[in-house]
C-alpha cells in the first residue's frame, strides 16, 4: 500500500494472528469500516491502524480517563455506552456527551490536548476498542483519507457541542426533556412506548438539569398525555410533545 508504512509482517497480519493479539475479531473490523473514523480505509490498512490496539471489556461504572489525566488513547465504543462529563463546583454532573455504540471519542484531546478535558465513564457495561495515540497520530499523518475523516469526526463533533449549548440556554427544561424523548420515538409515529436507554440521573446531566428538575419536568409532561412508569414512557400523542419540544406549545 503505497503511503501506509506497512511493514510485510504488519501487510499479511490479516488473520487469526491479529485478532489473537489485539483481539480485535473480523466481525469488528467490518463493523468498523461503516463508521465515520474509518470511513474508506480496506480491511488491511484498518489491521495495519489498530496494529498496536485492544479490544476491552468495561463494567457499569468504570472510569476510563479522568479530567487532567495525559490523553494518551482514544475510543471507539463497539456496544454499551460511555458518558463524557464534568464536576460543577457544587459536586454534580455535568454531562458533556453520551457516546452509544458506534462513536468514537476523544479525538480532539490527543489531537490538540495534552490532556483529557472532562472525565469519561462507563454508563452501562460496554466493549471498546483502544488505540494509543502516539501510534494512530503516526498514521494519520500517513494517510490523507484518515487525516480527512478524524477533521470530520471533530467538526462533528463540535457542531453537536454547539446544538447542545444552544437547546439549554434557549429552551426550558420541560422542552429539552421533550426533546429528548421525541428523539427516541421512531419516524411517522402518531403514539409509541418506549424504554428510556439510561438511568434517569444520567438523562438529567445529560439535559443539564438536576435530578429534581427533571422530577418536575417529567410531571408537567402529564398534561400532554406522557406516563412513566419505571423506565417505561407512554406517549400517546407524538404530535403534541414534537410542538412542545419546538416551543410551540406550553
Amino acid at each position: 500500500m503505497r503511503g501506509s508504512g506497512m511493514s510485510e509482517i504488519e501487510q499479511t497480519d490479516t488473520g487469526t494472528a491479529f485478532a489473537r493479539r489485539t483481539g480485535i475479531a473480523a466481525a469488528d473490523i467490518e463493523f468498523l469500516r461503516n463508521l465515520p473514523l474509518f470511513r474508506s480505509l480496506s480491511p488491511d490498512f484498518i489491521r495495519y491502524l489498530l496494529s498496536r490496539s485492544t479490544m476491552r471489556g468495561f463494567s457499569r461504572g468504570s472510569a476510563l480517563f479522568h479530567r487532567g489525566e495525559p490523553s494518551d488513547r482514544l475510543f471507539v465504543v463497539m456496544a454499551g455506552r460511555v458518558k463524557l462529563y464534568r464536576e460543577t463546583a457544587d459536586g454534580q454532573e455535568s454531562v458533556v456527551a453520551i457516546c452509544n455504540a458506534g462513536e468514537s471519542f476523544a479525538e480532539a484531546a490527543i489531537m490538540q490536548l495534552e490532556t483529557y478535558p472532562v472525565n469519561a465513564a462507563a454508563i452501562e457495561e460496554s466493549r471498546l476498542l483502544v488505540i494509543p495515540s502516539s501510534d494512530f497520530l503516526m498514521k494519520v499523518r500517513e494517510n490523507a483519507q484518515l487525516n480527512e475523516n478524524v477533521m470530520s469526526v471533530m467538526s462533528s463533533r463540535l457542531r453537536q457541542l454547539v446544538r447542545v449549548v444552544e437547546q439549554r440556554t434557549a429552551k426550558s427544561s420541560t422542552e429539552r426533556l421533550a426533546t429528548f424523548l421525541i428523539q427516541l420515538v421512531p419516524e411517522n409515529q402518531c403514539d409509541a412506548t418506549l424504554q428510556l436507554p439510561m438511568d434517569k440521573a444520567t438523562i438529567a446531566a445529560n439535559l443539564g438539569m438536576k435530578p429534581e428538575t427533571f422530577s418536575r419536568s417529567l410531571a408537567k409532561l402529564r398534561k400532554f398525555g406522557v406516563k412513566v412508569d419505571g423506565n417505561e414512557v407512554c406517549i400517546p400523542n407524538v404530535p403534541a410533545l414534537r410542538r412542545l419540544s419546538d416551543g410551540a406549545s406550553t
